[in-house]
Order: structure tokens, then C-alpha cells, then sequence
């Protein structure tokens, strides 16, 4: 591993080294989550401005846009997969790779003492684990923290006065989740 023995720092620099990919992984997150947000403006749309409106005109190009959106949603999902798989791997082989390295330089008396079952178990298991820390939690908490936001401005922007009553009861509902939360993960 690293000369200073930090797995962050270490798997950092496996980080930095696929940054451009990791960057462009983080782009198509924007367009994926957009459409993904899209959904509850267009039922608004359908119901508010077609179905109760009685505009056969707006239901059907509603309807058109919602094809679109989720063909488009599809495509960008899976392409945005196709990144994130194949950045993930070349960072995961990277480590191993690097790993594999350090073990070719100790000397013979090393593995006398360690199991190469224990050793293989460590490259394959541990480091995969390592990386996906490193890239699944950054993605996902980013990923979150859009999705989050992308729904609060969506609730203000489709009705402020509803979205101000979820707020409030909120503290409800955590009082009342938390238990069932619990129980669920066999908690006491």
C-alpha cells in the first residue's frame, strides 16, 4: 500500500488517477435525476391542465412527454451505469494491481507465515470493499443529495402551502418511523 500506511490516502490516489471518468459518472448524475424529478411536474400537468380541464389535446402530448422523458431516462440510466461499471473496475483493478506489487517484493518469509487463502481472500474481498467506500458512497451521497434538493424545489414550485404541511408533520413521521425502523433491523 501506501509508504505513510493511510488506506484513505492510498485509495485517493487511485481516485485521482480515474477523476475524469469519475467526473463525467457525476455529470450524467444531473440529466438522470432532472428526468427522474421531471415525473410529478407532468402529472401536475396531466391532471391540473389536461384531465380536469378537459383538454384531450394536453393529456395526449403529456402522455407523449412522459415516453420521452422515461425513454430518455432509460438510455441515460444505462449509460450512466455503463460509466460507473466500467470506472469502478479499472479503480478496483488499479488496487489490486497495486497490492499484487507490494506482495511480489516481501520476502519468502512472509508467506510462511500467512496463508495464501487468507492473502487471496484479503486482494479479491477487502480491497473491493475499499473501493466501493470509496466510489459508491461519494456517487450515492451526491446522487442523494441532488435527488433531495430536485424534490424540495419541485414541492415548493407545485405548492408551497402543502409542501410547508409535509414539513411540519415531519417530525411526526420520524417519531412514528423510528420504532418500526428499529424493529425491522431487529433493534430493541
Amino acid at each position: 500500500m501506501g509508504t505513510d500506511g493511510n488506506a484513505i490516502t492510498w485509495a485517493l490516489t487511485f481516485i485521482k488517477a480515474h477523476a475524469r471518468r469519475l467526473w463525467l459518472v457525476l455529470f450524467l448524475s444531473f440529466p438522470t435525476v432532472g428526468l427522474g424529478l421531471a415525473q410529478p411536474y407532468l402529472t401536475k400537468i396531466l391532471i391540473d391542465d389536461g384531465i380536469l380541464a378537459g383538454r384531450i389535446n394536453v393529456v395526449f402530448w403529456t402522455c407523449a412527454l412522459f415516453l420521452a422523458a422515461s425513454a430518455s431516462l432509460f438510455a441515460l440510466s444505462a449509460l450512466h451505469r455503463w460509466f460507473y461499471i466500467d470506472v469502478s473496475s479499472r479503480i478496483l483493478f488499479d488496487m489490486r494491481e497495486d497490492v499484487f506489487r507490494h506482495l511480489l517484493k516481501l520476502s519468502p518469509r512472509f508467506y510462511t507465515h500467512h496463508k495464501k487463502g487468507d492473502i487471496l481472500s484479503r486482494i479479491d474481498g477487502d480491497i473491493a470493499q475499499v473501493q466501493r467506500f470509496c466510489t459508491d458512497t461519494l456517487l450515492m451521497m451526491i446522487n442523494n443529495t441532488l435527488l433531495l434538493f430536485g424534490s424540495l424545489i419541485i414541492m415548493l414550485g407545485l405548492s408551497w402551502k402543502l409542501s410547508l404541511l409535509a414539513f411540519a408533520l415531519l417530525p411526526a413521521q420520524v417519531f412514528f418511523y423510528a420504532p418500526c425502523a428499529r424493529a425491522s433491523n431487529g433493534l430493541p
